[in-house]
C-alpha cells in the first residue's frame, strides 16, 4: 500500500511553467490573427464610398474563407471544392446576421 502512494506521487503532474515553445507559438498564433486581418480591414483605408468598403472587406473575407477551405480540404483529403464552398456557406450565414443585427 506503501508503494502504492510513492508511485502516485511520483506520477503527479510537473510544475507548471512557461517555457520557450509556449512563447514562440503565442507569438506565431498572434502573428498568424495579426496579418490575416489586413486583407478584411484594408478596403476600410482606400477612398471608397462609406457604404462600399464593408461590402468589399465581406467579399474579400469570403473569398479568403473559400481558399482556406480549398486548402483545407486538399489537405485532409476531402473534395476542395465542397470543403471552400462549405466554408464560403458559413461566412455567409455570419454575414447575413452581422448585417441583420446592423453591422
Amino acid at each position: 500500500m506503501f508503494l502504492m502512494a510513492e508511485l502516485v506521487d511520483a506520477m503527479a503532474n510537473p510544475r507548471a511553467g512557461l517555457t520557450r515553445d509556449d512563447v514562440v507559438g503565442a507569438a506565431a498564433a498572434s502573428l498568424l490573427v495579426s496579418l490575416s486581418t489586413v486583407p478584411v480591414a484594408l478596403p476600410f483605408l482606400l477612398p471608397l464610398r462609406p457604404w462600399l468598403a464593408p461590402r468589399v472587406s465581406n467579399a474579400v473575407a469570403l473569398i479568403l474563407l473559400f481558399a482556406v477551405g480549398f486548402r483545407l480540404g486538399r489537405y485532409m483529403g476531402y473534395r476542395p471544392f465542397a470543403t471552400g464552398t462549405a466554408a464560403i456557406g458559413i461566412g455567409t450565414a455570419l454575414v447575413g446576421l452581422t448585417m441583420a443585427l446592423g453591422g
